[in-house]
């Protein structure tokens, strides 16, 4: 549901959440063990936040990257 949450953003230029799909989408991949994949979204997730200057949005997405390093260790 979050990929396909994610064309439709993409195809209706309706951004405004597209920084949160992406932690949400990294949030699940690392819940099922996909840390690489959960790497990556949450990544986009924080680019696409300082892409659009959205502070709330980038501080969540930084800090479930944080939490996902620190299950690693």
């Amino acid at each position: 549901m979050l990929d396909e949450a994610v064309r439709l953003a993409e195809s209706t230029h309706e951004r405004f959440f597209e920084a949160e799909l992406h932690r949400m989408r990294g949030e699940l991949l690392a819940r099922l063990g996909e840390s690489g994949n959960a790497r990556t979204a949450l990544e986009q997730a924080l680019a696409v936040a300082r892409g659009q200057q959205a502070r709330m949005w980038e501080l969540r997405a930084a800090m479930s990257l944080a939490r996902l390093r620190l299950w690693k260790t």
